[in-house]
């Protein structure tokens, strides 16, 4: 029979609302300038110890948007996404067995924020450092998260690592769509620097998924996106050369830059007549047609 029930929604830790940050955010694109420097900062906060974590990793996130290229910033936030879940344990006194959706949250977002970092190259030297991370993040998911205990069948019962993947499935990846499940298969196939396979392409570049990415409603709230959106994002555009981001630029905005670049073209206007009228009056190329550069021909 079809189940009826809910699909589990994306965990997001009240930590990953960034509660702590919306003065640095509200400072705008003058931050670009300033990425290293926000996370050279969380890292300096989070070596001063777990008290201090929280800020940490919400600094780390910011840097994220900042300079979303870089492996190793990924990978420090995916580091301290760890030590934050490892935190809470000790905040609940150990208990292991109380599922906490915090904690299933941050666990989710450290092994987004691992693998993002081993999509863009990281861990040529210390892959495997990466990676244990990523398998710690996925045994304490299941250790933690009694819900788990249903995800594998009986063939599957005795099999940890299946059923630690199934846990992780269940929680992590199937709240986000069928889309961020193959993003993260058609990467896991694909070596970061090997060129994507056709049929890998065809089976993320599908006319029903589309190309298009939403970001979700905590993530506009906060005005990050996630690790997984990101991975998302990253997936699509390496194999289907193309992405679009809904909603991430307010209409607002958009419009100044269109009232800016119109402006710019009307300026230009007389110095695109001299140049056409040179052009003409200038001699032809072959059979009299006049003959532009690159430069010239966009110019005008």
């Amino acid at each position: 029979p079809t189940s009826t029930q809910s699909p589990i929604p994306i965990a997001v830790p009240t930590v990953l609302t960034l509660p702590d940050t919306s003065a640095i955010l509200s400072r705008g694109l003058d931050l670009y300038l300033s990425g290293e420097h926000i996370h050279t900062t969380a890292m300096n906060i989070h070596s001063e110890g777990v008290h201090r974590l929280p800020i940490a990793v919400q600094l780390f996130a910011i840097a994220t948007k900042l300079l979303p290229f870089g492996s190793q910033i990924w990978t420090n936030f995916g580091y301290a996404l760890m030590d934050l879940a490892e935190f809470t344990l000790t905040m609940g006194r150990g208990m292991e067995v109380e599922e906490d959706i915090n904690r299933v949250g941050l666990l989710c977002e450290t092994v987004a924020s691992l693998e993002m970092a081993l999509a863009l190259g990281a861990g040529r030297n210390d892959n495997d450092d990466i990676s244990s991370v990523v398998n710690d993040a996925m045994d304490l998911l299941l250790r933690t998260t009694p819900s788990c205990s249903s995800t594998s069948s009986t063939s599957n019962s005795n099999n940890h690592n299946q059923h630690k993947l199934d846990c992780f499935q269940k929680r992590c990846v199937e709240p986000r769509g069928q889309r961020y499940a193959t993003s993260r298969r058609a990467m896991q196939q694909h070596g970061p620097s090997s060129t994507p396979s056709l049929s890998l392409t065809q089976t993320l570049c599908t006319k029903e998924m589309g190309v298009t990415v939403q970001p979700h409603p905590y993530e506009q709230a906060r005005g990050v996106l996630s690790a997984a959106t990101v991975y998302e994002i990253f997936a699509l555009f390496r194999f289907c050369g193309v992405v679009a981001v809904e909603d991430l630029i307010k209409p607002n905005e958009v419009e100044v830059v269109k009232v800016g670049v119109l402006k710019a073209f009307e300026e230009a206007t007389p110095e695109r007549d001299r140049m056409k009228a040179k052009v003409h009056k200038g001699a032809g190329g072959r059979g009299g047609v006049p003959v532009l550069v690159e430069g010239e021909r966009l110019s005008l």
